[in-house]
Protein backbone atom coordinates (compact mmCIF):
# COMPACT_ATOMS: atom_id res chain seq x y z
CA UNK A 1 0.00 0.00 0.00
CA UNK A 2 1.43 3.65 -0.88
CA UNK A 3 2.55 5.46 2.04
CA UNK A 4 0.08 8.13 1.40
CA UNK A 5 -2.66 5.90 1.72
CA UNK A 6 -1.06 4.23 4.83
CA UNK A 7 -0.90 7.54 6.55
CA UNK A 8 -4.68 8.70 5.58
CA UNK A 9 -5.44 5.43 7.15
CA UNK A 10 -3.95 5.92 10.61
CA UNK A 11 -5.23 8.77 10.54
CA UNK A 12 -8.61 8.28 10.54
CA UNK A 13 -7.92 5.20 12.49
CA UNK A 14 -6.45 7.57 15.28
CA UNK A 15 -9.53 10.18 14.79
CA UNK A 16 -12.23 6.55 15.72
CA UNK A 17 -10.55 6.16 18.53
CA UNK A 18 -10.39 9.59 20.11
CA UNK A 19 -14.28 10.37 18.46
CA UNK A 20 -16.27 7.33 19.55
CA UNK A 21 -14.74 7.61 23.38
CA UNK A 22 -16.07 11.43 23.62
CA UNK A 23 -18.99 10.47 21.00
CA UNK A 24 -21.15 8.60 23.45
CA UNK A 25 -21.03 11.02 26.47
CA UNK A 26 -22.07 13.77 23.77
CA UNK A 27 -24.94 11.72 22.21
CA UNK A 28 -26.65 10.98 25.74
CA UNK A 29 -25.85 15.03 26.69
CA UNK A 30 -27.43 15.93 24.02
CA UNK A 31 -30.27 13.70 24.81
CA UNK A 32 -30.45 15.16 28.38
CA UNK A 33 -30.10 19.02 26.71
CA UNK A 34 -33.45 18.44 24.39
CA UNK A 35 -35.47 16.83 26.77
CA UNK A 36 -35.10 18.58 30.18
CA UNK A 37 -36.87 21.86 30.85
CA UNK A 38 -34.65 24.70 32.35
CA UNK A 39 -31.28 23.68 31.23
CA UNK A 40 -29.84 26.44 29.56
CA UNK A 41 -26.75 24.77 27.69
CA UNK A 42 -25.32 25.57 24.12
CA UNK A 43 -23.87 22.36 21.72
CA UNK A 44 -20.39 23.58 22.80
CA UNK A 45 -21.06 23.41 26.48
CA UNK A 46 -22.20 19.91 25.82
CA UNK A 47 -19.23 18.81 24.04
CA UNK A 48 -17.12 20.46 26.50
CA UNK A 49 -18.83 18.26 29.29
CA UNK A 50 -18.73 14.97 27.34
CA UNK A 51 -14.65 16.07 26.85
CA UNK A 52 -14.80 16.09 30.29
CA UNK A 53 -16.31 12.80 30.84
CA UNK A 54 -14.27 10.93 28.38
CA UNK A 55 -11.12 12.91 30.46
CA UNK A 56 -11.85 11.71 33.72
CA UNK A 57 -13.30 8.08 32.65
CA UNK A 58 -9.53 7.81 31.58
CA UNK A 59 -8.03 8.92 35.33
CA UNK A 60 -7.63 12.52 34.07
CA UNK A 61 -8.27 14.79 37.13
CA UNK A 62 -10.19 17.69 37.10
CA UNK A 63 -9.74 20.64 38.86
CA UNK A 64 -13.50 22.14 39.37
CA UNK A 65 -13.79 25.68 40.67
CA UNK A 66 -17.14 26.66 40.66
CA UNK A 67 -16.77 29.95 42.76
CA UNK A 68 -19.91 32.35 42.67
CA UNK A 69 -21.67 30.40 40.41
CA UNK A 70 -22.86 27.56 43.22
CA UNK A 71 -25.99 28.59 44.84
CA UNK A 72 -25.35 25.23 47.20
CA UNK A 73 -22.08 24.64 48.41
CA UNK A 74 -20.22 27.03 50.94
CA UNK A 75 -17.12 29.03 49.58
CA UNK A 76 -14.67 27.05 50.55
CA UNK A 77 -15.44 24.04 49.35
CA UNK A 78 -16.80 25.66 46.06
CA UNK A 79 -13.22 25.00 44.64
CA UNK A 80 -12.06 20.97 44.58
CA UNK A 81 -10.69 18.54 42.38
CA UNK A 82 -12.52 15.27 40.97
CA UNK A 83 -10.46 11.87 40.25
CA UNK A 84 -12.64 8.83 40.73
CA UNK A 85 -12.03 7.60 37.33
CA UNK A 86 -14.83 6.22 35.40
CA UNK A 87 -12.85 4.29 33.77
CA UNK A 88 -15.25 2.04 31.27
CA UNK A 89 -14.04 5.21 28.89
CA UNK A 90 -10.45 3.92 29.27
CA UNK A 91 -11.82 0.16 29.09
CA UNK A 92 -13.49 1.25 25.60
CA UNK A 93 -10.04 2.83 24.35
CA UNK A 94 -8.10 -0.30 25.36
CA UNK A 95 -10.23 -2.22 23.04
CA UNK A 96 -10.11 -0.19 20.45
CA UNK A 97 -6.14 -0.09 20.69
CA UNK A 98 -5.91 -3.98 20.68
CA UNK A 99 -8.71 -4.14 18.09
CA UNK A 100 -6.00 -1.76 16.03
CA UNK A 101 -3.27 -4.01 16.65
CA UNK A 102 -4.81 -7.05 15.36
CA UNK A 103 -4.69 -6.06 12.09
CA UNK A 104 -0.86 -4.97 12.01
CA UNK A 105 -0.25 -8.35 12.82
CA UNK A 106 2.33 -10.22 10.20
CA UNK A 107 2.27 -6.91 8.48
CA UNK A 108 5.47 -5.21 7.35
CA UNK A 109 4.74 -1.79 7.78
CA UNK A 110 3.37 -2.26 11.14
CA UNK A 111 6.23 -0.21 13.38
CA UNK A 112 5.81 2.62 10.82
CA UNK A 113 2.01 2.44 11.06
CA UNK A 114 2.17 1.81 15.23
CA UNK A 115 4.27 4.74 15.67
CA UNK A 116 1.89 7.37 13.50
CA UNK A 117 -0.87 5.80 15.11
CA UNK A 118 0.30 6.79 18.90
CA UNK A 119 1.39 10.08 17.29
CA UNK A 120 -1.99 11.19 16.07
CA UNK A 121 -3.83 9.60 18.78
CA UNK A 122 -2.10 11.07 21.35
CA UNK A 123 -2.28 15.16 18.60
CA UNK A 124 -6.50 14.28 18.83
CA UNK A 125 -6.66 13.55 22.38
CA UNK A 126 -4.07 17.01 22.68
CA UNK A 127 -7.03 18.73 20.56
CA UNK A 128 -10.06 17.43 22.55
CA UNK A 129 -8.68 18.36 26.23
CA UNK A 130 -7.33 21.58 25.12
CA UNK A 131 -11.47 22.14 23.71
CA UNK A 132 -13.10 20.71 26.70
CA UNK A 133 -11.74 23.07 29.12
CA UNK A 134 -13.60 25.93 30.61
CA UNK A 135 -13.40 28.32 33.08
CA UNK A 136 -15.12 26.33 35.57
CA UNK A 137 -13.17 22.69 35.33
CA UNK A 138 -9.52 22.92 34.52
CA UNK A 139 -7.24 19.68 33.88
CA UNK A 140 -3.45 19.43 32.65
CA UNK A 141 -3.28 18.76 29.18
CA UNK A 142 -0.11 17.10 28.52
CA UNK A 143 -0.31 14.48 31.88
CA UNK A 144 -4.30 14.28 30.57
CA UNK A 145 -2.80 13.02 26.99
CA UNK A 146 -0.38 10.31 28.46
CA UNK A 147 -2.95 9.24 30.38
CA UNK A 148 -5.58 8.84 27.43
CA UNK A 149 -2.94 7.06 25.57
CA UNK A 150 -1.73 4.86 27.86
CA UNK A 151 -4.90 2.04 27.38
CA UNK A 152 -4.87 2.75 23.61
CA UNK A 153 -1.10 1.99 23.44
CA UNK A 154 -1.10 -1.21 26.11
CA UNK A 155 -4.30 -2.34 24.15
CA UNK A 156 -2.29 -1.99 21.09
CA UNK A 157 0.67 -3.88 21.45
CA UNK A 158 -1.81 -6.70 23.19
CA UNK A 159 -3.10 -6.98 19.79
CA UNK A 160 0.07 -6.38 17.96
CA UNK A 161 1.79 -8.88 19.61
CA UNK A 162 5.39 -7.76 18.16
CA UNK A 163 7.27 -10.49 20.47
CA UNK A 164 5.38 -13.72 18.50
CA UNK A 165 6.16 -12.09 15.18
CA UNK A 166 9.51 -10.67 14.32
CA UNK A 167 8.48 -9.71 10.30
CA UNK A 168 6.56 -7.13 12.20
CA UNK A 169 9.18 -5.42 14.69
CA UNK A 170 12.46 -5.01 14.51
CA UNK A 171 13.14 -5.36 18.34
CA UNK A 172 15.12 -8.21 19.03
CA UNK A 173 13.33 -10.07 22.45
CA UNK A 174 15.70 -12.39 23.69
CA UNK A 175 14.34 -15.91 24.17
CA UNK A 176 13.22 -17.00 27.19
CA UNK A 177 14.08 -21.25 27.97
CA UNK A 178 11.42 -23.68 27.23
CA UNK A 179 11.01 -24.51 31.32
CA UNK A 180 10.47 -21.44 32.45
CA UNK A 181 7.97 -20.19 29.38
CA UNK A 182 5.74 -23.33 30.92
CA UNK A 183 5.80 -22.09 34.64
CA UNK A 184 5.36 -18.21 33.21
CA UNK A 185 2.77 -19.44 31.06
CA UNK A 186 1.28 -21.54 33.88
CA UNK A 187 1.22 -18.47 36.64
CA UNK A 188 -0.40 -16.23 34.30
CA UNK A 189 -3.22 -18.49 33.71
CA UNK A 190 -3.59 -19.76 37.38
CA UNK A 191 -4.04 -15.41 37.75
CA UNK A 192 -6.15 -15.19 35.27
CA UNK A 193 -8.31 -17.84 35.81
CA UNK A 194 -8.56 -16.52 39.52
CA UNK A 195 -9.26 -13.21 38.24
CA UNK A 196 -11.84 -13.83 35.96
CA UNK A 197 -13.64 -16.06 38.92
CA UNK A 198 -13.58 -13.14 40.96
CA UNK A 199 -15.29 -10.84 38.12
CA UNK A 200 -17.59 -13.50 37.93
CA UNK A 201 -18.32 -13.90 41.63
CA UNK A 202 -18.49 -9.95 42.01
CA UNK A 203 -20.80 -9.53 38.91
CA UNK A 204 -23.35 -12.02 40.60
CA UNK A 205 -22.93 -10.22 43.55
CA UNK A 206 -23.40 -6.69 41.96
CA UNK A 207 -26.48 -8.07 40.31
CA UNK A 208 -27.73 -9.08 43.88
CA UNK A 209 -27.85 -6.22 45.77
CA UNK A 210 -29.49 -4.36 42.82
CA UNK A 211 -32.14 -6.52 43.35
CA UNK A 212 -32.28 -6.09 47.06
CA UNK A 213 -31.78 -2.21 47.09
CA UNK A 214 -34.61 -1.55 44.72
CA UNK A 215 -36.58 0.59 46.76
CA UNK A 216 -33.69 2.57 48.52
CA UNK A 217 -32.18 2.74 44.15
CA UNK A 218 -36.11 4.22 43.19
CA UNK A 219 -36.15 6.58 46.17
CA UNK A 220 -32.48 8.29 44.62
CA UNK A 221 -34.07 7.86 41.20
CA UNK A 222 -37.22 10.15 42.61
CA UNK A 223 -35.16 12.30 44.39
CA UNK A 224 -33.41 13.03 41.25
CA UNK A 225 -36.18 14.61 39.67
CA UNK A 226 -35.19 14.07 36.31
CA UNK A 227 -38.64 12.65 34.59
CA UNK A 228 -38.30 9.74 32.33
CA UNK A 229 -36.21 10.72 29.59
CA UNK A 230 -33.60 11.97 32.35
CA UNK A 231 -33.74 8.96 34.17
CA UNK A 232 -32.98 6.76 30.79
CA UNK A 233 -29.90 9.01 30.72
CA UNK A 234 -29.00 8.99 34.12
CA UNK A 235 -29.39 5.02 33.93
CA UNK A 236 -27.36 5.26 31.03
CA UNK A 237 -24.68 6.84 32.21
CA UNK A 238 -24.26 4.82 35.21
CA UNK A 239 -22.84 2.19 32.84
CA UNK A 240 -19.53 3.85 32.89
CA UNK A 241 -19.92 3.36 37.22
CA UNK A 242 -19.90 -0.36 36.45
CA UNK A 243 -16.47 -1.18 36.44
CA UNK A 244 -15.84 0.68 39.60
CA UNK A 245 -18.98 -1.07 41.49
CA UNK A 246 -16.92 -4.53 40.18
CA UNK A 247 -14.28 -3.14 41.94
CA UNK A 248 -15.29 -2.11 44.75
CA UNK A 249 -16.91 -5.57 45.13
CA UNK A 250 -13.81 -7.49 44.49
CA UNK A 251 -12.10 -5.32 47.22
CA UNK A 252 -14.70 -6.15 49.44
CA UNK A 253 -14.80 -9.61 48.71
CA UNK A 254 -10.77 -9.62 49.11
CA UNK A 255 -11.36 -7.83 52.87
CA UNK A 256 -10.05 -4.18 52.66
CA UNK A 257 -13.54 -2.93 51.12
CA UNK A 258 -13.85 0.59 49.96
CA UNK A 259 -15.05 4.15 51.33
CA UNK A 260 -17.99 5.82 50.54
CA UNK A 261 -15.75 9.74 52.05
CA UNK A 262 -14.86 10.05 55.96
CA UNK A 263 -16.36 7.68 58.41
CA UNK A 264 -17.89 5.81 55.88
CA UNK A 265 -16.38 2.28 55.19
CA UNK A 266 -17.72 -1.09 53.81
CA UNK A 267 -15.96 -4.26 54.42
CA UNK A 268 -16.66 -7.70 55.63
CA UNK A 269 -15.57 -6.58 59.05
CA UNK A 270 -17.45 -3.26 59.46
CA UNK A 271 -19.81 -1.70 57.47
CA UNK A 272 -20.76 2.15 58.53
CA UNK A 273 -22.54 3.70 55.06
CA UNK A 274 -24.20 7.01 56.41
CA UNK A 275 -25.60 9.84 53.76
CA UNK A 276 -25.24 8.59 50.31
CA UNK A 277 -24.74 10.75 47.01
CA UNK A 278 -28.32 10.96 45.31
CA UNK A 279 -26.70 8.30 42.68
CA UNK A 280 -29.00 5.64 42.22
CA UNK A 281 -26.32 2.77 41.49
CA UNK A 282 -25.14 3.10 45.51
CA UNK A 283 -28.81 2.02 46.57
CA UNK A 284 -27.83 -1.18 46.18
CA UNK A 285 -25.06 -0.60 49.48
CA UNK A 286 -26.32 -2.85 51.99
CA UNK A 287 -26.29 -1.14 55.58
CA UNK A 288 -25.11 -3.72 57.31
CA UNK A 289 -22.65 -6.75 56.48
CA UNK A 290 -24.67 -10.26 56.49
CA UNK A 291 -22.10 -12.30 55.19
CA UNK A 292 -19.43 -12.68 57.48
CA UNK A 293 -15.45 -12.38 57.16
CA UNK A 294 -15.39 -16.06 55.84
CA UNK A 295 -15.78 -14.95 52.08
CA UNK A 296 -11.99 -13.08 52.34
CA UNK A 297 -10.62 -16.66 52.14
CA UNK A 298 -12.76 -17.12 48.89
CA UNK A 299 -9.26 -15.79 46.17
CA UNK A 300 -7.03 -18.42 48.05
CA UNK A 301 -9.39 -21.26 47.07
CA UNK A 302 -10.15 -20.03 43.53
CA UNK A 303 -6.02 -19.92 43.05
CA UNK A 304 -5.90 -23.70 44.48
CA UNK A 305 -8.92 -25.02 42.41
CA UNK A 306 -6.36 -22.83 39.67
CA UNK A 307 -3.16 -24.21 40.13
CA UNK A 308 -4.72 -28.04 41.01
CA UNK A 309 -5.74 -27.84 36.97
CA UNK A 310 -3.26 -26.11 35.85
CA UNK A 311 -0.48 -27.92 37.61
CA UNK A 312 -1.94 -31.16 35.20
CA UNK A 313 0.20 -28.87 31.96
CA UNK A 314 2.99 -28.58 33.86
CA UNK A 315 3.31 -32.26 33.90
CA UNK A 316 2.29 -32.95 30.26
CA UNK A 317 5.38 -30.49 29.54
CA UNK A 318 7.02 -32.55 31.10
CA UNK A 319 8.17 -30.88 34.18
CA UNK A 320 6.93 -33.27 37.60
CA UNK A 321 6.44 -31.27 41.04
CA UNK A 322 8.83 -33.32 43.51
CA UNK A 323 8.14 -31.56 46.65
CA UNK A 324 11.69 -33.48 48.13
CA UNK A 325 13.53 -31.78 46.20
CA UNK A 326 14.51 -28.47 47.16
CA UNK A 327 14.95 -27.34 43.73
CA UNK A 328 11.47 -28.55 42.46
CA UNK A 329 10.04 -27.12 44.91
CA UNK A 330 11.65 -23.60 44.45
CA UNK A 331 10.41 -23.60 40.97
CA UNK A 332 6.40 -24.48 42.22
CA UNK A 333 7.24 -21.57 44.71
CA UNK A 334 8.63 -19.06 41.58
CA UNK A 335 5.46 -20.51 39.84
CA UNK A 336 3.33 -19.31 42.80
CA UNK A 337 4.73 -15.88 43.22
CA UNK A 338 4.48 -14.80 39.85
CA UNK A 339 1.02 -15.58 39.57
CA UNK A 340 0.56 -13.40 42.98
CA UNK A 341 2.61 -10.63 41.69
CA UNK A 342 1.13 -10.76 38.42
CA UNK A 343 -2.64 -9.83 40.09
CA UNK A 344 -1.23 -7.78 42.32
CA UNK A 345 -0.21 -5.78 40.13
CA UNK A 346 -3.63 -5.78 38.07
CA UNK A 347 -5.43 -4.88 41.03
CA UNK A 348 -3.04 -1.79 41.75
CA UNK A 349 -3.50 -0.79 38.35
CA UNK A 350 -7.39 -1.25 37.94
CA UNK A 351 -7.70 0.02 41.61
CA UNK A 352 -5.52 3.31 41.06
CA UNK A 353 -8.87 3.93 38.95
CA UNK A 354 -11.80 2.88 41.30
CA UNK A 355 -10.13 5.20 43.70
CA UNK A 356 -10.03 8.81 44.34
CA UNK A 357 -11.91 12.39 44.95
CA UNK A 358 -15.81 12.36 43.71
CA UNK A 359 -16.62 16.16 45.26
CA UNK A 360 -15.92 18.39 48.23
CA UNK A 361 -15.84 17.66 51.44
CA UNK A 362 -16.17 14.19 53.25
CA UNK A 363 -15.82 12.75 49.51
CA UNK A 364 -12.49 13.97 48.52
CA UNK A 365 -11.39 10.62 49.62
CA UNK A 366 -14.18 7.73 47.79
CA UNK A 367 -12.79 4.07 46.77
CA UNK A 368 -10.36 1.41 47.71
CA UNK A 369 -6.64 1.50 49.11
CA UNK A 370 -4.74 -0.33 46.00
CA UNK A 371 -2.08 -0.90 47.59
CA UNK A 372 -3.83 -2.78 50.75
CA UNK A 373 -5.89 -4.85 48.13
CA UNK A 374 -3.32 -6.00 45.86
CA UNK A 375 -1.22 -7.32 48.32
CA UNK A 376 -3.94 -9.36 50.54
CA UNK A 377 -5.00 -10.53 46.80
CA UNK A 378 -1.64 -11.15 45.68
CA UNK A 379 -1.05 -12.63 49.36
CA UNK A 380 -4.06 -15.17 48.91
CA UNK A 381 -3.32 -16.19 45.46
CA UNK A 382 0.47 -16.86 46.27
CA UNK A 383 -0.75 -19.15 49.53
CA UNK A 384 -3.47 -21.45 46.86
CA UNK A 385 -1.35 -21.11 44.20
CA UNK A 386 1.32 -22.88 46.47
CA UNK A 387 -1.08 -25.38 47.79
CA UNK A 388 -2.68 -26.21 44.62
CA UNK A 389 0.36 -26.56 42.61
CA UNK A 390 2.10 -29.55 45.52
CA UNK A 391 -1.72 -30.96 46.24
CA UNK A 392 -2.23 -31.19 42.71
CA UNK A 393 0.84 -33.52 42.12
CA UNK A 394 0.13 -35.40 44.66
CA UNK A 395 -3.34 -36.36 44.41
CA UNK A 396 -2.72 -36.85 40.84
CA UNK A 397 0.13 -39.18 41.53
CA UNK A 398 -1.91 -41.12 44.43
CA UNK A 399 -4.74 -41.58 41.74
CA UNK A 400 -1.80 -43.16 38.87
CA UNK A 401 -0.75 -45.66 41.82
CA UNK A 402 -4.33 -47.33 42.65
CA UNK A 403 -4.79 -47.80 38.58
CA UNK A 404 -1.52 -49.17 38.43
Amino acid sequence: MPRGLVVLFTLLEALFVIGLGIFLPFVFGVIGWSSLTGVNSTPAAIWQLAVQSWALGHGVPLHVSLGDASAVLASDMATFDLSLAPFAFAVVTALLGRRAGQRLVGSEAATLVVGLLVVFTGAFAAVALWSGQTSLVQFDVVSGTARVLAPFVAGLFIGWRPWEDVRSSRIQIPEIPKTWRDVIDTALRIAGATLAALVVIASAALLTLLFLGFSMEISLYESLHAGILGGIVITVAQLALIPIALTWTISWIVGPGFTLGTGAIVSPFATTVGAVPAIPLLGAIPETSTIGEWVTVLPAILAFIAATRFENDLRHNGYRVNPRDFASFGRVAVTAGIAAIAIGLISFLVGSYATGSAGPGRFAQVGIDPIAVGLVLAGGVFAGSLAGLLIGKLVRDSTAMRGT
